[in-house]
């Protein structure tokens, strides 16, 4: 693939990324979970090819911080399916699939953060926005640089 096809790619990845990372917002675990997966996929996908198409005119640096990038959602990925083969196996009740929210619990008094959901919307309605962006600005960077060629 050329350097601005990749680039392309990366620009459309995000966009879809971002729709399916706005799933989060629905309320609904069956709709949100797969979302989520499915949204941090397309964003290491997004990412690697972002690496791809501009890892020659960026630094070392910046090519180390794209991969990086790659990298975090992959493990995110793994981390999730261990966890889901885990709790099918048996070895892991309900309780302990909510670890990371009960350590929040613990350490403020039982107390939920709901006095904060708004705030949670907003980040994710922020991050969508950002990621949509990202993705029409790659995708407008490129067709301007085919023009160019």
């Amino acid at each position: 693939m050329s350097k601005s096809e990749l680039i392309t790619l990366s620009g459309w990845a995000f966009i879809a990324g971002s729709f399916a990372f706005i799933t989060i917002l629905s309320g609904s675990d069956p709709i949100a979970f797969p979302g989520s997966v499915i949204s941090t996929l397309l964003l290491a996908a997004g990412m690697l090819s972002l690496r791809a198409g501009y890892g020659e005119t960026v630094s070392r640096f910046g090519r180390n911080i794209l991969l990086l990038g790659v990298i975090g959602p992959i493990l995110l990925c793994i981390v999730i399916a261990s966890m889901a083969l885990i709790y099918l196996s048996g070895n892991l009740t309900d309780a302990e699939v909510y670890f990371f929210l009960a350590g929040y619990l613990y350490t403020h008094n039982g107390v939920y953060p709901g006095q904060y959901q708004m705030a949670f919307n907003i980040m994710h309605l922020m991050q969508f926005l950002a990621l949509c962006g990202l993705g029409s600005m790659l995708l407008t960077a490129t067709t301007q640089e085919m023009v160019r060629v």
